[in-house]
């Protein structure tokens, strides 16, 4: 059975390490022909103007975390 990495999603926020992680992940793209999506990830919450988004709501969901 061969294995099959059609797509690659990759979280990154662009700090050092995540650079890294990148190159790995361009590396195995190549050796099984995936793509790649990149998804940039804010470590800050910046507001929403969407409905069931808002900045209170959205904020005590964070601390939850």
């Amino acid at each position: 059975m061969k294995l099959s990495l059609p797509r690659i999603l990759l979280p990154l926020d662009f700090s050092e390490q995540h650079v890294e992680l990148a190159r790995y992940a361009k590396q195995l793209a190549q050796a099984f022909g995936s793509r790649i999506t990149l998804l940039h990830v804010l470590t800050h919450h910046y507001g929403f103007d969407m409905p069931g988004f808002e900045s209170e709501t959205l904020s005590n969901f964070l601390q939850r975390e």
